[in-house]
Formats: structure tokens, C-alpha cells, sequence
């Protein structure tokens, strides 16, 4: 485990804090990623339809909208599971829409966006990175508390089922259900609330600089970042830096 600025240990290697009891997980590229790509996997569902878009044109429109739209308005938490539910479907739908809505015609769009995202209900599309289940065993056996906390709608949980992973965790914390959405500090200080325990307790990885590192910071919360790419972006932040989750062992 890479850290720029290491203290107390040896150079270069930082270890979990000895105070901390909880460690809480972002999911999606941290966890899991998908396969094949979400782009080539929307590209053969739309061609059920007849209508017919390559996996990196699908994959570039969408890239193009994420830089527009931030994030689901979780604030608003949803007053129901219903609504909630139907509130996280409509925002994909306009993601959905704005990406790739002008290749279809009459309702086609209302039908080919619903098997798109009952598709990724599911553990099917996605993959563990090879060290998450024995890391997370490890883990466990260690006597950590281990628990999600990922921008994600009610899908998840039935996501992390099918991938025989929602076992490991105390806690399925996701963004949608919680009313905070990471960078939020109300996300990161939710799990302190919920768990009645110290922010010095806590320890959150994730793959991202935004929302895992700078939100965790924010909530007084330690955090690792999770760089499989390699990409050493941050440098600049002095935050210990993981390249594969089986390093939370070392």
C-alpha cells in the first residue's frame, strides 16, 4: 500500500489504522465492474429492436452526459420504496434519453430503456475483481465490520445478492434509500449515526478522488484510494493509495 506522505510506519507502506473497526466499501469499480461493457451491452439490446448503434458510439453519447449531469437528485429522499423506485427509473430514463434517445422512434425508446435497466437489476452483466472475496473473507475473519456505501438505486442490493457478496456486509448503504449522495459528507456521517460509533472508527475505500476521498475527508472520515489503473492521481491529496483491495491485508 503506496502513500505519499506515510506516517509512523515504514516508507511507502501504510496500514489500517489500529482504532478502526468499520470499514465501509464504494462498489462499482471498486467491487465490481461490468462485463461486457455497459456500451456494447445496450448496443446488442437496442439491436433487438432493430435499431442498430456500435458499443463505443453508445458508450461516447453517454460519456457526454455524464460531464452535463452530476448526480441523481438523492437529497430528495423518497418517502417509499415505490417511489423511490420509480424516481431512480425516471432519472436513468432521461440518462437514458439524452444519451441515446434520438435512434428511436414512437415508443420503442420507453421499451428498449426498460429491458436496459431491468437487465442491470441483476448480478449478470457484472464481475468481482479476482482478490474481493478473499479479501473481504480476510477481513471478516480480522473481526472488521464491513459494510457498502455506494451511489447506486435500489437495484443494488439484488445486485450484490446474485453476486453472493451481500453476505459480507453488516450494512447496504446506497445513496438513493439514505437521502446523501458521496461527495456528500451527510453520506459518510449517516453510517457514523446509524452505527453509533466515532468518525475515527471508519475507514471507506473507494475509486474515487471526488466522491470517495474528498467526501470521506469532509466527514472527518480516513479513506484509501483505490487506484487499479495505476493513473496516480493523488499525489497532490496525500492519501494512502491501494492498488488492489488484497493490500488492506498487508
Amino acid at each position: 500500500m503506496k502513500t505519499n506522505n506515510p506516517t509512523g510506519n515504514k516508507p511507502g507502506i501504510t496500514n489500517i489504522p489500529g482504532d478502526v473497526r468499520v470499514i465501509s466499501f464504494d462498489v462499482g469499480f471498486t467491487l465490481i465492474y461490468t462485463d461486457p461493457p455497459v456500451g456494447e451491452v445496450y448496443a446488442e439490446i437496442a439491436a433487438r429492436f432493430g435499431y442498430h448503434l456500435s458499443g463505443a458510439e453508445i458508450h461516447s453519447r453517454f460519456k457526454k452526459t455524464w460531464k452535463k449531469v452530476t448526480t441523481l437528485n438523492r437529497q430528495k429522499k423518497a418517502n417509499n420504496a415505490q417511489a423511490e423506485e420509480k424516481r431512480s427509473y425516471e432519472w436513468w430514463k432521461e440518462i437514458f434519453k439524452e444519451s441515446i434517445g434520438d435512434i428511436f422512434s414512437g415508443g420503442d425508446l420507453e421499451k428498449v430503456f426498460k429491458v436496459c435497466y431491468d437487465e442491470y437489476a441483476g448480478g449478470k452483466y457484472w464481475k468481482l475483481y479476482p482478490e474481493v472475496r478473499s479479501t473481504l473473507d480476510a477481513l471478516k475473519a480480522k473481526g472488521y465490520r464491513l459494510v457498502v456505501l455506494s451511489n447506486w438505486d435500489q437495484r443494488l442490493t439484488r445486485t450484490l445478492q446474485e453476486l453472493q457478496l451481500a453476505r459480507y456486509f453488516e450494512e447496504i448503504y446506497i445513496s438513493t434509500q439514505i437521502g446523501f449522495a458521496k461527495p456528500d459528507p451527510g453520506a459518510f456521517l449517516y453510517i457514523l449515526d446509524d452505527l453509533k460509533i466515532p468518525a475515527r472508527t471508519l475507514l471507506h475505500v473507494g475509486d474515487t478522488l471526488e466522491e470517495d476521498i474528498r467526501g470521506a475527508r469532509q466527514a472527518g472520515v480516513r479513506a484509501f484510494y483505490l487506484d487499479r489503473p495505476g493513473k496516480n492521481q493523488a499525489a497532490s491529496l496525500d492519501v494512502p493509495v491501494i492498488s488492489s483491495l488484497s493490500e488492506l491485508l498487508t
